[in-house]
């Protein structure tokens, strides 16, 4: 069984329910499940009106269902009398009364509730509730209160050995009782309490069911109703809330952003006073994150809080910001009432434009006071510049969210709630990995994660987690695109530095000595590191890759390839996208010829930022702050997307169209990243197109070899020193 500690246990209110975990651990360790300490999912207090509070135990048993522990920390001299429901208490305890056998039953009604609305599993969920008494003997409960009409099952203090305390829970009549759940109803139990179900009927992936489809609709229907397996790792970043700083890493589309936004909202609800901030560096994610972070709330609060609510402590801010929609940048230049500062008079790439920004907020005097108690930042790799541009040798706008951050406690001024997640290999300006010294200076990282500091905190929560595990593009996409992205295949050889280590990392798997040159390397991804199963149902090619004359070829065939997809039941939006390639000069040309065809086959576009449907003002051209349009938004309903690679970016759909790759130079690392994050935006299957140019052979050439690999590539370790 899997152990998932939502928060730190140790404070005094806490030493009975740690007392009972820790026994609940020894009974429960080789059995099949999970068990949370404060699983959130949070229910009404029973006489505490607009109090609401976690289980304190949660087990999930394959064998023996749902079982809810409501641990209460009193003396057998602190409880007056059971009536009923109500426990009256003594002045000595924390309240007067309270109605622990209530609280209990209400939040498993609240987990059933989202179990019923699964049809496999609708009155086949066992659940049990106990009240645990760490602090009473059995002996001298039995003689006052076990005779009582309404007398709750309990855990006493002589109940916790091993085998005493599961023989007790075994015992405990359910409240409901179910039946045996077989393997494909045990996953899709597990899929509910980690929160990744709908109101509709999923169906689970199962290796016996993944047969081979014939069309590529009858795909996308089966993975949009997928039930992915709980993923441990996820489940503990998901729904644990670290006391200081964490960082998380990982491939792209391993679920960063999603388990940020649980985080944001279990915060939220768990600390209601406290002021949160999610930060991203892409605009056009806007939606998605408000999407997902008010998904979450109402998962975690039975559908009672949502995001709307939630405003006024939980932003959602652009690094950035502009004058239609506040940032976290923009937020401190009226606070500090600094000038007006358009990004064309500073200099360098956007990351580099606003890291100059945030060091004159830095250097304001008097400087920032603190007003956040918990800061998230997603695209973290986009946030990172090079040495000129840093603050104090820290990376400014990481520092400047330290700065705005109130300790955890007086006790620990040192650490602060700052969570960090960035994509490997996906920074489109800066190659520096936010590690924690960069971030903030060798001295404060090794007080936070330096030797004696340790790499996790209490309560098994880590400083530092790798996400290697794919839930988006499917594995034999994500290697050719990692092969192009980083020169594998380059006759002079790759234009990437990597250790087997960082491979790792990123859930690939290698045979090879990548110490020694000229060595034969073959790279992997195994099925464990890769969700999306459309590799598996389809089995004929997923990637497509053609040369055209001239750009009106090349634009007839993508336009032929949407009428094909929408003929076949893909929505134009979310399903669908066309990114192209290039400087926003080039990206703009494409467009324009791109639209022509679009508007010749009668099919609606929309390019995020401007100003809604069929509307060419080209929003990619404009700067942050002068839009004429929404560039919050990225879709609008039955409007295909045609985006640069920039508002692509934490974007996906199903099919992806890839245009200009003759933009894309061989030997330029930055230019080579383009064609990575625009390859790992799908979900199913990618068209790939480019003009017929000399220069381009050798690229070219590449591509083919990624694509038949078919998701194995083999290649020649060298490494060209001279274009890194």
């Amino acid at each position: 069984m899997e152990f998932i500690s939502t928060d730190p246990l140790g404070t005094l209110g806490e030493i009975s329910e740690l007392k009972i975990w820790e026994k609940i651990k020894e009974a429960f360790a080789k059995r099949e499940g999970y068990a949370y300490w404060r699983y959130p999912l949070f229910s009404e207090v029973p006489g505490q009106v607009g109090k609401y509070r976690e289980p304190d135990i949660l087990i999930v048993d394959k064998e023996l269902g749902l079982i809810i522990i409501e641990v209460k920390g009193c003396y057998f001299n602190q409880i007056k009398q059971i009536n009923g429901l109500l426990w009256s208490m003594t002045e000595n305890f924390y309240t007067n009364q309270m109605y622990p056998v209530s609280q209990a039953n209400k939040q498993m009604d609240d987990l059933l509730r989202y179990c019923d609305k699964q049809l496999e599993l609708q009155d086949k969920v066992t659940s049990r509730i106990l009240i645990g008494l760490p602090r009473i003997e059995r002996e001298k409960w039995e003689a006052k209160f076990s005779n009582l009409p309404a007398a709750p099952p309990v855990i006493c203090s002589n109940d916790l050995g091993a085998a005493t305390l599961l023989k007790i829970i075994r015992n405990t009549p359910s409240i409901r009782p179910g039946g045996s759940l077989n393997d494909q109803q045990w996953k899709l139990l597990l899929g509910v309490v980690a929160g990744h179900s709908n109101d509709k009927y999923v169906w689970v992936q199962d290796n016996n069911t993944l047969l081979e489809v014939s069309h590529r609709k009858g795909v996308l229907d089966k993975v949009e109703s997928t039930l992915f397996e709980m993923d441990i790792l996820q489940e503990q970043l998901g729904k644990q809330i670290p006391p200081g700083p964490q960082r998380i890493r990982g491939i792209a589309g391993s679920g960063k952003t999603v388990i940020l936004a649980q985080r944001a909202a279990h915060l939220h609800l768990k600390y209601p006073e406290w002021n949160i901030a999610f930060i991203f560096f892409t605009r056009s994610l806007y939606d998605q994150v408000r999407r997902e972070v008010d998904r979450w709330l109402q998962r975690f609060s039975n559908e009672r809080v949502t995001l709307e609510d939630a405003k006024n402590k939980i932003q959602i801010l652009h690094a950035w910001g502009a004058n239609e929609e506040e940032g976290f940048y923009s937020q401190f230049k009226k606070k500090l009432n600094l000038p007006s500062i358009l990004d064309f008079q500073l200099k360098g790439s956007p990351t580099e434009k606003l890291a100059q920004l945030y060091c004159r907020i830095l250097n304001h005097q008097p400087p920032i006071k603190p007003c956040y108690d918990a800061i998230l930042i997603d695209e973290g790799q986009d946030l990172v510049v090079n040495e000129p541009l840093k603050f104090e040798e820290r990376q400014p706008i990481y520092w400047l969210a330290w700065q705005t951050l109130r300790p955890t406690s007086s006790e620990k001024p040192h650490l602060r709630r700052l969570y960090w997640a960035y994509d490997e290999f996906q920074s489109l300006d800066a190659l520096i990995v936010p590690e924690y010294k960069e971030l903030f200076g060798r001295d404060l990282a090794e007080i936070l994660i330096g030797r004696s500091a340790g790499v996790k905190y209490e309560g098994n929560i880590l400083k530092s987690a790798v996400m290697r595990c794919c839930y988006r593009t499917p594995g034999n996409i994500l290697v050719a695109a990692f092969a192009l992205g980083t020169g594998l295949l380059r006759p002079r050889g790759r234009l990437s530095r990597f250790g087997k280590e960082d491979l790792k990392n990123n859930g690939f798997m290698m045979r090879g000595d990548l110490r020694s040159n000229n060595s034969l390397i073959q790279i992997w991804r195994n099925a464990e590191n890769c969700k999306n199963p459309v590799s598996e149902l389809w089995k004929k090619p997923s990637i497509e890759f053609q040369t055209f004359k001239d750009r009106q070829e090349e634009v007839y065939a993508l336009v032929q390839k949407v009428i094909e997809a929408k003929n076949t039941g893909f929505k134009l939006d979310r399903h669908l996208m066309v990114i192209c390639l290039g400087d926003k000069d080039k990206v703009q040309i494409q467009q324009k010829r791109i639209i022509e065809g679009l508007v010749q086959a009668d099919i609606s576009f929309f390019i995020p930022g401007s100003q809604g449907i069929n509307q060419a003002d080209f929003a990619e051209n404009q700067n942050f702050f002068e839009t004429k349009g929404n560039p919050s938004l990225f879709w609008m309903e039955n409007a295909i997307t045609l985006t640069g690679i920039h508002r692509a970016k934490g974007n996906e759909a199903f099919w992806v169209f890839i245009s200009g790759l003759e933009n894309i130079k061989e030997d330029n690392p930055q230019l080579r990243n383009q064609l990575f994050v625009a390859m790992t935006r799908t979900k199913g299957w990618l068209w790939i197109s480019g003009l017929e140019l000399e220069q381009q052979k050798t690229l070219y050439e590449e591509v083919r070899q990624a694509i038949q690999s078919n998701g194995r590539v083999e290649f020649r370790n060298r490494v060209d020193v001279e274009q890194l």
